[in-house]
This record gives C-alpha cells, sequence and structure tokens, in this order.
C-alpha cells in the first residue's frame, strides 16, 4: 500500500483502506487520477481556457478582419446580425493570406513539412514472385512503422501521405502537391472520401439548423460597422457550449461527434486503417483504442484559435518527477482531410517538437509573455523571430493524406479566409487503454 501511495499520491492509500477499487468508476473517481489529482486538472483546464482568451484578445487585436461580410453556406448562417472591431487595427485578409504563402516557401518551413512527412510504402508491385511477395510486403510495412514512429517521437507531428517526396521535390518546396502527383495507390478509396465528404455536409446542414434552431450562437457576420457593441471576445466566452455531440472551439469553429457511429465513418479502411494501425500500436500500445472520431468544421470568417496543447503532461515539475524525462505519447489524434486545404482554408499550424515537456512548456511560456515579439507570425515579414523561424509550420495537406499529432503538441487552427467554403476535416482520437477524456464535450444532449 505505501508503495502504491508513493506512486499515485496518498488518495490510493485513502481508497485502499476504504476497500474502494480505483480500477472502476466511483462517485470520486471517474477516471485514471483519483479525486485531488482531477482537481488539479481541472483547475489547469480552468486557467488554460482563460490563457486562451487572452492570447485569443490579443490576436484579435493584430489580425481583426471585421471589414470583411460573413458569407455561408444558407444553412449555417448565423443568428448573430454583426461583429465589429476597431477599424484602426483591422488586417486585411490580403495580407494574412500572403503571410501564409510567404511562411510556406520559408526555407525553415519547407525544411520542416519534409523532415515530418512519410510517404505509405508501395507494396503492391506487379515484379514481385508470390513466394516472396508476403515477406516483401512485411518488411516495408516494418520499415514504414519505424520511419514513422522516430518521426513522430522526434517530432510530435507526423504527415502520412500517398506521394513521394523526392519524386515531388519541386511541389514540396511550394508545400503544395497535386492529386495529379500520386507516386502510390491512396491511403483511402477516393470513392469513400466522397462519401465521407457528402456525409459531412448533411451533419453539417443537421447541425447547424438545430444550433440556430435554440438559437445558440457558433458565428457572427463581420460588417463595415464600427460603433463598438460588439466584442468578438465578449461573444465567444459568453456563447461558448459543449453538448454532448457538439461544441464550440472558438468563433466559426464547431468539433462535432454527431453521425460519427455510423457508415461511413465507422469503416474499417477509415477507423483500422491496414497502414496507420500498426504505427498507432507501435507509439500506443496493442491495447491502443479508439476513444471517438469527430469534425472539425471551421466556417468562413472563423477565428484563429489561441495556440493551445489537448492535453498536458501527465506528471508536473513539482510531483517528484524529472522535469527532463520525456514520457511516451498517452494520446494521438489522426487528421483526415475531405478537401485539400489552402492558405485561403486555413492550415492547422504546429510547434514542432513542443510535445516535449520542456518545449511545450517554454513556448507557451514565451507566447503569453510576449506575443507580438517572440512567436507569433509577423505579418509584415520582418522579425527573425517569426513563427516559421522558431518552428511553427501550416502544413497544406491534400485530400487523404493524413496527420498525426501527440495529444501534448502546441497547435492552432487557424482563420478561415474564404467567403462561401467551409473547410471539413475528420479526425479519430486513439489513446492508451486507461486514458479517458472528459474535457472537450459536455454531458447534455443537443439531439434527443
Amino acid at each position: 500500500c505505501l508503495i502504491f501511495s508513493s506512486l499515485f499520491g496518498n488518495e490510493y492509500e485513502n481508497n485502499f483502506s476504504k476497500g474502494v477499487n480505483i480500477g472502476k468508476s466511483n462517485s470520486n473517481s471517474d477516471d485514471l487520477f483519483s479525486t485531488s489529482k482531477k482537481n488539479q486538472l481541472q483547475q489547469l483546464s480552468k486557467a488554460r481556457v482563460e490563457q486562451n482568451r487572452t492570447t485569443l484578445q490579443i490576436d484579435s487585436k493584430e489580425k481583426s478582419i471585421s471589414n470583411h461580410d460573413m458569407s455561408t453556406e444558407p444553412f449555417c448562417k448565423s443568428t448573430s446580425s454583426s461583429s465589429s472591431s476597431s477599424s484602426s487595427s483591422s488586417i486585411d485578409n490580403k495580407i494574412i493570406l500572403q503571410s501564409r504563402q510567404n511562411q510556406s516557401i520559408s526555407q525553415e518551413s519547407i525544411d520542416a513539412i519534409k523532415s515530418i512527412s512519410v510517404p505509405i510504402p508501395h507494396i503492391h508491385n506487379e515484379n514481385y514472385d508470390d513466394d516472396d511477395d508476403d515477406e516483401i510486403k512485411r518488411g516495408m510495412m516494418r520499415l514504414f512503422v519505424q520511419h514513422s514512429e522516430v518521426t513522430m517521437r522526434e517530432n510530435g507531428v507526423l504527415i502520412v501521405t500517398s506521394y513521394d517526396g523526392d519524386k515531388d521535390k519541386d511541389s514540396y518546396k511550394a508545400n503544395e502537391r497535386s492529386s495529379s502527383n500520386q507516386q502510390t495507390k491512396p491511403l483511402f478509396d477516393l470513392k469513400l472520401l466522397d462519401n465521407l465528404s457528402k456525409d459531412a455536409k448533411m451533419i453539417e446542414h443537421v447541425v447547424c439548423s438545430k444550433l440556430k434552431g435554440k438559437g445558440i450562437l457558433w458565428n457572427v457576420k463581420r460588417e463595415n460597422n464600427v460603433d463598438g457593441k460588439h466584442d468578438n471576445l465578449k461573444l465567444e466566452k459568453d456563447n461558448a457550449f459543449r453538448y454532448y455531440e457538439v461544441a464550440s472551439r472558438c468563433l466559426g469553429r464547431l468539433d462535432i461527434r454527431y453521425g460519427m457511429d455510423r457508415p461511413p465513418f465507422t469503416n474499417d479502411s477509415i477507423i483500422c486503417n491496414s497502414f496507420l494501425m500498426p504505427l498507432i500500436h507501435s507509439l500506443l500500445g496493442e491495447g491502443a483504442k479508439l476513444l471517438y472520431s469527430g469534425l472539425i468544421l471551421s466556417f468562413p470568417n472563423s477565428a484563429d484559435q489561441p495556440w493551445h496543447q489537448d492535453g498536458s503532461a501527465l506528471f508536473s515539475e513539482d510531483e517528484e518527477f524529472l522535469s527532463n524525462v520525456h514520457l511516451p505519447p498517452y494520446a494521438l489524434n489522426v487528421f483526415i482531410p475531405l478537401d485539400d486545404i489552402t492558405h485561403e482554408l486555413g492550415p492547422t499550424e504546429f510547434y514542432v517538437g513542443s510535445h516535449i515537456h520542456n518545449v511545450g512548456v517554454s513556448i507557451m511560456e514565451s507566447l503569453s509573455k510576449d506575443r507580438n515579439k517572440n512567436l507569433e507570425r509577423n505579418l509584415n515579414g520582418t522579425n527573425k523571430e517569426d513563427s516559421a523561424a522558431r518552428g511553427a509550420i501550416g502544413p497544406l495537406l491534400k485530400r487523404g493524406d493524413v496527420l498525426i499529432y501527440d495529444y501534448r503538441i502546441c497547435h492552432r487552427g487557424t482563420s478561415n479566409l474564404s467567403t462561401d467554403k467551409t473547410r471539413p476535416m475528420l479526425y479519430l482520437m486513439y489513446a492508451r487503454p486507461w486514458f479517458y477524456e472528459h474535457l472537450n464535450f459536455g454531458t447534455d444532449r443537443l439531439f434527443n
């Protein structure tokens, strides 16, 4: 008992003396951690939310795009009439777009994206003899998994693609690849991707209609109104919601689990892909489980997300654990874009290597202390401390690519600068068997 209490804290000893089975949920604990640990995590979560809101407030002053009208698909229009901010701090979408393009062609960004990109092996070759075919496939898969695992553990983010970087160097230089440049069999059947896109639009329609019917604000119009009556940050804070099926992530961005429990989203080639699952098991163990899947929808003129980490380190520096010890991942998110990601639609940005505890802490502290000078993207392109130089990348994924990232990495979704196109991103969350995610969604049901 003393041994376990030294590992898990005094709460374990108390529970043991009371005859509580800590391997099961009870009134005091409904996840891996004790009640005291859970309270600490909840306090940490609240602190991070407030920190992110502060980040968003500063970021929105720098990158306000209030002079542009909101235009979305008819069923996704917001119930809010308008939102505005000071015209003196307004940044034209063209400047933001140009900044993204400049960042993507920087040598630092090119090198970083190439270093985290691994093409799937071409194991279907007519030149193989039948007797050697199985052994060759197994060998190529082992090399693929080993290469991907090393890349993932080192960088915290990995792109698995159906494109060969060595044969497609010119496209990589522009951080863009065309579907016509495919070198191997794609990860997913193209017809399946079409069905996923079709069903994603249906889910978007159903969820947005339900939210609109309940008078829930998740998006705003931006018009040439500078009377100061509307505050985007206050709107976001006052109207944030977490249902069991859908949650707001920032203005113009929804995280949806509704409809993910049926085909085509439950197709075996999606949730247990023959290329991806060996890698998932290699990173998380053979007992890795799919916690849930979802759709992230970024609507036209959505806001930049604040930089954040989906999950923190399991042990902090004040818990008798060496801060320089890097633990393996306990959860992964797998992104599958259902449409090509462009500069205009807004890529997800990552700080490569920030899944390592000390690196992540340093980056988040730097963002908090001096975002304007240290780590945020400099729109003028003159600051040598811009995000590309400091390790932030925004990969332009193609439909059918896969991006895997460690739950602890620093990242954010960027604003959708288009006027009429929603950016859909399918994701799957895998974790070790003991991990229980309970912060991202609520318990109240939007749908009966």
